[in-house]
């Protein structure tokens, strides 16, 4: 075998090796840049946790806050219930001392003149 032959053959030789290293740099070019994509997208669902963690503690507080006001509306309902049904009977009461006095006073004919007091004139 001659020194062209030989160097023809070396060249052959190190040229799938040569492919191979640039197909090898490559893919680790292609991993870096995908774990760089990588990294950004954790810390972006980092800080998306944190506002998300804020919103629901803020959430959870205004839930209650919604429950002590409920309660105290609860409170306020069931002493308006007891004051109307005070106020029912009380309109009851009246009602019927109303229909006792028209019944008084239909069964009494006022007589013109008729003052109800003694004659003071004697």
């Amino acid at each position: 075998m001659g020194a062209a032959e030989r160097s023809r053959g070396d060249a052959l030789a190190t040229e799938p090796t040569s492919r191979a290293a640039d197909y090898v740099r490559g893919l680790e070019t292609e991993l870096g840049v995908t774990k760089d994509r990588l990294q950004v997208a954790i810390q972006e669902l980092q800080t998306a946790n944190v506002a998300l963690k804020a919103s629901n503690a803020e959430l959870r507080s205004a839930n209650a806050e919604l429950k002590l006001s409920q309660a105290e509306l609860q409170a306020v309902n069931e002493e308006l219930q007891s004051v109307n049904a005070e106020l029912a009977h009380r309109v009851a009461e009246l009602a019927r001392a109303n229909a006792e006095l028209k019944s008084l006073m239909e069964a009494a004919p006022i007589v013109p003149g008729a003052s109800g007091r003694p004659d003071a004139g004697g």
